[in-house]
């Protein structure tokens, strides 16, 4: 199920995520503020206007009587200036405010509603006025187009991060359930990166992407109007070079990074060239061959330096294309714009000066919005691929099942039995192989091997962290297989030597956060293994929070509390795995303690990392090649076995180095 579901998050593309957000109003949002952009640049083309023109209006012959016919006859200012040529008066009208750019662009689609307003709006028929309006307008324009821009960005991200979240409840679910049967620590960092690292590029990836999708398409649209708007042909013709523009940039850096990869291919495989007399200098040295490898290292040193040249005159000569390509696509644009600029007034395609520098900028923006846009492909590209690797992880099926009809197991109370049990650990093959083996309850045993990894495989099957190949474990003939986990886990547990505490107080270290067990039943579970004297010593005793950003306690003391958190719960079956390093001398008395207390009337299978361990249980398991060797208790053993005595020599020997525990 969980692979299942992770494939449909993994495939799923933005704008389906952003709609199961609840991305609706963020996308009305997306429109009310590309609404609100759209009229910030008519306020910023009319401010333009109006002091570009000054709010004068230039009249000849009828176009006087239609000037008072378009204003209702309001009186204004008026000055008349003899003609430089020609029967008829020029006639200025001063301070018309936005009336100047309504009658200039009377014939535009967009100049009828602007005329409308003008009309309506007396402040917008004077020069000072209508600059004050304009500035003001721009102003709560541009606030509420920001306060609009910050809602959707709170809204796209508060989508990324349910989709992350979502995410790490997979991931954190399934490494519950695949991660129990594994020894290795490098699949602990697989999931560590995945929950960590990818997660989070998953989160900045997806709110880039979704908020790209919500403003981009719109401003494009928007852009596109408003160029149309201004001067249709102009704005087709412009775009032919600008999509010219595009394609040829975006096809030189294609080239560019092709030529650079295979530049740093050879490279590199140069400098592995290079490398190899330094890893073999005995027979260089040996057979007189320091002529012959300082020629060799020469002659591929001087590739390197070739490539890498090659490599920065690449780079320079694809910067010098892309430079040319855009010198000569933009001054296209601006001589078509200008050259409509430089028209006479009467002439129908004329372009008037604010209408040509909007225009200009509007392209500029455009094309910005179209490459953000598609630069989001890219980071959508990216954002899937994470999310596949994370799909892989979740499609691995969990290391062990509950049981269709599981029954209630009873607590080990007679004999432990593996019936010719196989194994196989995760990334490291089989370990155990038609293992047999019966041990009486009540009793100590320690399972020793030279293959440190048969004794942890025995240790996992028990609570069924890990399934076998074959075979079946039986507790007083009880299959466990058939067991409810929760029976079976209740009373066989496990204590791990390395890595036993959680971030958290030590009380909810020992009791695992379950409020049935009492601070007086913690206290004296940690009295039987001697754990109170080390939490008696810590600066808040019980509620001292340990790991991140509290106390860090050595490992010898994280075990004492191990064994105290498995003793509260009275387990039947203990299995102890004890530290790899070296017990400090003051930690020693207080473990040999502790385990003169919990041994009594119970089962306890030791994974032992000291001799006197071993010497304590009433017997060993010798295990070799995944097979049970040997099962006496160590003073006979250590005289039998051969094996045993190999076995304590390699761990145990004068000259092992055991790291101390710190």
């Amino acid at each position: 199920m969980a692979g299942t579901e992770s494939t449909s998050i993994a495939t799923k593309p933005a704008w389906q995520e952003l709609l199961q957000g609840g991305g609706t109003r963020v996308v009305l949002w997306s429109c009310a503020s590309t609404i609100l952009v759209g009229l910030l640049i008519l306020d910023l083309f009319l401010l333009a206007d109006l002091l570009m023109q000054r709010g004068t209006v230039r009249l000849r012959g009828s176009q006087i009587a239609a000037y008072e016919q378009f204003t209702a006859g309001d009186a204004a200012m008026t000055v008349v200036a003899p003609p430089a040529e020609g029967p008829l008066p020029v006639v200025q009208r001063i301070q018309q405010g936005l009336r100047a750019t309504a009658w200039t662009y009377r014939d535009h689609p967009w100049g009828p509603w602007v005329a409308w307003v003008v009309r309506h709006s007396p402040l917008l028929q004077r020069n000072d006025t209508a600059l004050a309006v304009l500035l003001l307008a721009g102003v709560v324009l541009s606030l509420l187009n920001g306060l609009l821009l910050s809602h959707i960005r709170s809204h796209c991200e508060r989508i990324a991060i349910e989709a992350a979240t979502r995410l790490r409840e997979q991931l954190h679910r399934h490494a519950l359930r695949v991660g129990t049967g594994s020894p290795d620590p490098t699949q602990d960092g697989v999931v560590l990166r995945l929950f960590l690292d990818d997660t989070e590029r998953v989160r900045n990836g997806l709110f880039e992407v979704i908020y790209g999708l919500c403003r981009h398409p719109f401003l494009i649209v928007l852009l596109l109007a408003v160029a149309i708007c201004l001067h249709w042909l102009l704005a087709l013709q412009c775009l032919i070079p600008l999509a010219a523009c595009w394609y040829l940039i975006e096809k030189e850096k294609e080239r560019f990074q092709a030529a650079r990869r295979l530049a740093e291919d050879r490279a590199r495989l140069d400098v592995r060239l290079l490398s190899e007399g330094i890893l073999k200098p005995r027979l260089i040295g040996g057979y007189g061959m320091e002529d012959y490898e300082r020629q060799r290292f020469q002659t591929h040193l001087q590739r390197v330096r070739d490539q890498l040249s090659l490599l920065k005159r690449n780079e320079l000569w694809s910067r010098w294309v892309i430079w040319l390509i855009v010198i000569v696509f933009v001054a296209m644009v601006i001589f078509l714009v200008s050259s409509k600029s430089l028209l006479p007034e009467e002439n129908v395609h004329h372009l008037e000066s604010a209408s040509a520098i909007l225009l200009l900028i509007t392209f500029v923006l455009l094309y910005r919005a179209s490459a953000a846009l598609l630069k989001l492909r890219e980071r959508s590209e990216d954002v899937r691929e994470v999310l596949e690797r994370i799909d892989r992880y979740l499609s691995q099926p969990p290391a062990v099942a509950q049981a269709v009809g599981g029954k209630v197991l009873r607590p080990l109370s007679k004999v432990l039995h593996f019936e010719a049990v196989s194994c196989t650990l995760p990334g490291r093959g089989r370990v155990l192989e038609s293992l047999e083996l019966k041990l009486p309850a009540g009793d100590a045993s320690a399972i020793v091997s030279l293959n440190p990894l048969e004794p942890v495989a025995m240790a996992y099957l028990l609570p069924r962290f890990l399934e076998p190949d074959s075979g079946r474990i039986l507790f007083d003939e009880q299959d466990i297989a058939w067991a409810t986990l929760e029976s079976l886990r209740a009373s066989t547990l496990l204590v791990e030597g390395d890595n036993a505490l959680f971030t958290g107080t030590v009380l909810e270290n020992i009791t695992c956060g379950n409020p049935a067990y009492t601070l007086d039943e913690v206290t004296e579970a940690a009295q039987t293994t001697r754990a109170d004297e080390v939490i008696r010593a810590l600066p808040q005793g019980y509620d001292t929070v340990l790991g991140e950003h509290g106390e860090r306690l050595g490992p010898g003391e994280q075990f004492l509390i191990a064994l105290t958190r498995a003793f509260l719960r009275d387990p039947a079956l203990l299995i102890i795995q004890e530290p790899q390093c070296r017990l400090d001398d003051e930690i020693k008395p207080l473990v040999d303690a502790a385990y003169e207390r919990i041994l009594p009337k119970r089962t306890v299978l030791f994974l032992p990392t000291r001799l006197s361990t071993v010497r304590r249980a009433q017997r060993v398991v010798l295990l070799h090649r995944g097979r049970v060797d040997d099962v006496q208790p160590y003073a006979h053993l250590i005289k039998s076995s051969a094996l045993f005595r190999h076995w304590e020599y390699v761990c145990f020997n004068e000259f092992q180095q055991v790291p101390p525990c710190s």
